[in-house]
Formats: C-alpha cells, sequence, structure tokens
C-alpha cells in the first residue's frame, strides 16, 4: 500500500533536524516494514510517502 501527501506550502530543509510528527510517522511505518521519505525544500513545498507491504 502506498500513501502520498502533497502540499504547496513553505516547504523546509530536509537535511536539517525534522519535528517530532515526521519522525513518529517515521517510525512506526518502519515498524511495520515500510518505507518512509520525504521531500520539500524552502518555497517548494513538501512530498510525504510511506510504502507498507501488506
Amino acid at each position: 500500500m502506498s500513501l502520498r501527501v502533497e502540499d504547496d506550502g513553505r516547504g523546509f530543509q530536509v537535511n536539517r533536524t525534522r519535528g517530532l510528527g515526521l519522525l513518529g510517522m517515521e517510525e512506526r511505518v518502519v515498524q511495520l516494514g515500510g518505507r518512509f521519505r520525504v521531500q520539500s525544500a524552502p518555497g517548494r513545498g513538501t512530498t510525504v510517502m510511506a510504502e507498507l507491504p501488506l
């Protein structure tokens, strides 16, 4: 199963510390055997992707 959420907001630098919300999501996805990715850049919005095995 794949989940992708995109926005056109401010964006942020992914290589800097993430907030607890994204870290918590990543931990849960990994515990379930999935993959979690975040793509973002200042001024370009953010895309969060989670892939989980069924």
